[in-house]
């Protein structure tokens, strides 16, 4: 994959780049100078209250760089599906603030960014912002289709932290939430996973759910048989000793694994009839199976449809649900549940949220389904806390670039 740098420009570099310039281009005759001190040495350092803290007021702190490949190789799985958790019951309890997400759309080229904001409570609670772009068109660039970038502040001086490759954090954060709602909803002995979708979603969801589960087999189902082929090896070398909890548990045996393409009709319905677990990560704009083809006890986790337009899951599949868990209300804007909805096949009364469940509430749902679902559409506050995670491990490995900014 192509990789390009990101130069970081700070505020002395910028006064310097200036004063050159002005010395080069402008000549002032002045009798009457008078002297002035540069306005940070003006000012006295003044202590934050926080006893934690170590900034001051005038003083200047460098900012730690973390790239996609030191995310990706220091960040724990395990870690990132605990963190949602306590993320998700945070949120439910009112503690974190999310504004509204900012969303430019583009003319002339298929795409969107979304800029998605998010507070954690206390003086040094998490604060920061995740940029996301969708760029379908991308792949052939060698590039990822949804490239991310995290900014993480100190919240009572404003001064920037940490800048972060958010890619593969967003697929982990996402595949957390799954894990934790196939960990609340799922059958305890489901072994069978299925993934439809060969990308960082698919990836980082078969590493979270075996988290969780017991995992025997996975079927990757994917329209490339090549690309769904390599992840199945590489996912054979680093589930090897993966680490599952916070006992240091690790992977017994590795699943085997097994690839279709979404050509291959037959198996796929084959793979989906004998499923215990289904995830859909594609952001296809149809549905991806036929409801019917699950069986009683399944359990699916949809996360790759945003938009009011486009779905994984047919009615049906909505429909069937006895459980139906959302991450947040903003699930309902997603074309699964909105065309389920629209056709009388669920009720909002039914859905329960992560928070809710995570926090020991029982869903109220008077449905007569047999199989369980969790939509999401991802939160910011999984952005911000998978992310202060990441930045306090690599910090305290002082991993990364540290420049002064």
């Amino acid at each position: 994959m192509e990789k390009k740098d990101m130069r970081v420009v700070s505020a002395d570099m910028i006064r310097k780049d200036l004063e050159r310039w002005i010395e080069s281009k402008v000549v002032v005759e002045c009798k009457d100078v008078v002297e002035c001190k540069d306005v940070a040495e003006c000012k006295d350092g003044v202590e934050i209250s926080c006893p934690d803290m170590q900034s001051k007021v005038g003083g200047k702190k460098d900012m730690r760089v973390l790239s996609d490949d030191i995310i990706r190789k220091h960040l724990q799985t395990w870690k990132a599906v605990r963190v949602n958790q306590m993320a998700f019951q945070m949120l439910e309890r009112g503690e974190v603030n999310v504004p509204k997400r900012l969303i430019q759309k583009f003319d002339g080229f298929p795409g969107t960014s979304l800029f998605k904001p998010c507070s954690f409570p206390g003086d040094e609670g998490a604060f920061g912002i995740k940029m996301i772009h969708v760029r379908p068109d991308n792949g052939p660039r060698g590039l990822p289709t949804t490239p991310a970038t995290i900014m993480l502040f100190d919240k009572l001086t404003g001064a920037p932290e940490c800048l972060m490759n958010g890619t593969y954090l967003t697929a982990l954060r996402t595949a957390a939430g799954s894990a934790v709602a196939t960990e609340k909803v799922s059958r305890e002995d489901s072994s069978n996973l299925v993934v439809f979708g060969a990308g960082l979603q698919g990836e980082a969801h078969i590493k979270t759910i075996c988290c969780v589960r017991a995992i025997r087999s996975v079927t990757i189902i994917n329209r490339g048989e090549k690309r769904a082929a390599e992840l199945a090896s590489q996912l054979t070398s680093d589930l090897a000793g993966m680490v599952r909890n916070e006992a240091g548990d690790v992977l017994g045996d590795v699943p085997t694994f097994s690839v279709v393409t979404t050509a291959e009709t037959a198996k796929v319905e084959d793979a989906c009839r004998q499923a215990d677990i289904v995830c859909t990560t594609t952001g296809s704009a149809e549905p991806l199976f036929c409801g019917s083809w699950l069986k009683d006890g399944a359990h699916v986790n949809a996360v790759g449809s945003y938009q009011p337009h486009t779905t994984e899951l047919d009615v049906e599949t909505v429909g069937r649900c006895r459980d139906l868990v959302i991450d947040t209300a903003d699930a309902w804007e997603a074309g699964d549940l909105k065309f389920a909805l629209e056709a009388g096949a669920v009720e909002k009364s039914q859905a329960i949220t992560l928070g809710a469940l995570c926090l020991g509430e029982k869903p109220q749902s008077k449905a007569t389904g047999t199989i369980s679902l969790f939509k999401s559409v991802g939160t910011a506050a999984q952005d911000m806390s998978t992310a202060a995670l990441a930045f306090q491990d690599c910090s305290e490995q002082d991993l990364g670039s540290s420049v002064e900014f």
